[in-house]
């Protein structure tokens, strides 16, 4: 035993325990995978349902349509809201994905220079308010922009030290990245299906807000956008952990990207359904507490919408928790291919005795994915009000073709962003699983997390 090394061991240990690893022996929670193919089904026989008993009208040609992007529509009759909201919602979905893509293109090519970048967008953006404030004469507003340049000013100080962390992730994920290049066609499959989505739902429930069905209709057909959104992001999510636990654990490296991709879209497409679930319930309880909240507000109603406000505050609280750990869970899935009740025990596990929590939120991924998401919510937004200026709509139109832009881009980047979002906790949770691989996987990030670690430690002691 003397003429092996202890750290030997220990690393061979974790490789024979890999054996263990990406091998599914059937699938997960069945019972939430059929339920949500079941009701995609539904909705499906609803929309048919609808089309044929003539609960959609056809409003105008391709032609007209076309005609009206080009800034011709005072040669023609006057749009329908119907034809100038189609036209800008397909629009908006084309201005999603092409950002999307672009957004991709540099996070693989620049992913340290995005962390900084993402640090100073908001100091720069509220300085902008400022400066639109003071030139309208807004001191009210002015005061208030200025405070916010000052707080995220000195949030950016404080913070600028976890670049070289999350720089580190970023370049161990974009070096993963290249050499598993189809997790990007992965990412991009996962916004077509997103949009798709979106249409799928829109077809569905138009006649159920032109049949004047109650609010409990309409709060099942949330739940179904919600869970639409969640399981398409979700199962990007794990087929990307997937790709960066197998280079991690180097594992079944080639053919990486598309076993990952079958085992999420099918072994564990239960888990996924059982986790997105929870979240699409919670999101769509937050959807009715906020509608609710404005119709007290119109109704001068104090009470409720202080009852509400609170509902609200509650139910975002419960969200958040609910994403965080959904995280961690997910990437057990990917990794072990456990189902999700014994992944959500290992996180517990986890995050009682494992370093992965406080590096975790020690790094600065979710300020990267928060700039890359209000980024493409903000380009769309503009696109989409360009083109209902140019359709000659009124300017509440055009408000409301911009944050339907913003909407849409918001939801569509969210999606890419997963893809950083997955392979940094995954690699957070290799870590703590097989520390001793890290080295041999990625020695930069190794030194990164060792040196950052006591610091760290400190931070989330200072904050228990």
């Amino acid at each position: 035993s003397s003429l092996i090394d202890r750290s030997d061991v220990h690393c061979l240990l974790a490789r024979l325990n890999t054996a263990m690893k990406f091998t599914p022996t059937g699938y997960n929670d069945p019972i939430f995978a059929g339920a949500f193919l079941g009701h995609i089904v539904l909705l499906l026989v609803w929309i048919g349902y609808s089309a044929a008993n003539g609960k959609y009208e056809v409003v105008a040609s391709a032609g007209g349509v076309v005609a009206l992007f080009r800034g011709e529509a005072s040669v023609l009759v006057a749009p329908s809201p119907a034809v100038s909201f189609t036209a800008l919602l397909f629009g908006s979905i084309i201005f999603a994905l092409v950002w999307s893509g672009i957004w991709m293109l540099l996070l693989n090519i620049f992913p340290a220079e995005i962390v900084r970048i993402s640090l100073v967008f908001a100091p720069c953006m509220f300085a902008l308010m400022t400066l639109l404030c003071i030139i309208q004469g807004n001191v009210i507003g002015a005061v208030i922009s200025a405070v916010g340049v000052a707080i995220l000013s000195a949030y950016a100080y404080y913070v600028w030290h976890r670049v070289a962390l999350t720089a580190a992730l970023f370049n161990s994920l974009s070096r993963t990245y290249k050499k598993a290049g189809g997790v990007f066609l992965v990412a991009f499959g996962a916004v077509v299906l997103q949009a798709v989505w979106m249409v799928v739902w829109a077809l569905a429930v138009i006649p159920v807000k032109n049949g004047g069905h109650g609010s409990g209709v309409f709060f099942l057909f949330l739940i179904s956008f919600y869970w639409g959104y969640q399981v398409i992001a979700n199962v990007l999510y794990v087929a990307v952990g997937g790709v960066a636990a197998r280079h991690y654990f180097n594992e079944q490296v080639d053919g990486a990207v598309m076993m990952s991709t079958k085992q999420a879209s099918t072994n564990y497409l239960g888990s996924i359904c059982y986790g997105s679930l929870i979240i699409a319930v919670i999101q769509a309880l937050r959807t009715m507490c906020q509608m609710a909240k404005d119709q007290a507000r119109e109704d001068d109603n104090a009470v409720a919408m202080v009852a509400l406000m609170v509902a609200d505050c509650f139910l975002g609280c419960l969200e958040s928790l609910a994403q965080f750990f959904n995280t961690y869970v997910f990437a057990y899935v990917a990794v072990f291919g456990m189902n999700f009740s014994d992944a959500s025990g290992k996180v517990w596990d986890l995050l009682q005795n494992s370093d992965a929590d406080c590096l975790m939120n020690y790094s600065l991924t979710g300020t990267v994915t928060f700039f890359a998401c209000f980024a493409a919510g903000l380009v769309d937004a503009m696109l989409t009000s360009f083109c209902a200026w140019r359709l000659h709509l009124e300017p509440t139109a055009i408000f409301g073709a911009g944050l339907l832009g913003f909407i849409i881009g918001l939801a569509v980047m969210s999606v890419v962003s997963y893809i950083m979002e997955a392979g940094v906790t995954t690699l957070f949770v290799c870590f703590a699983e097989s520390k001793e691989l890290l080295k041999s996987f990625d020695p930069e990030l190794s030194q990164a997390l060792i040196d950052n670690l006591d610091v760290a430690r400190e931070k989330q002691n200072i904050v228990q």
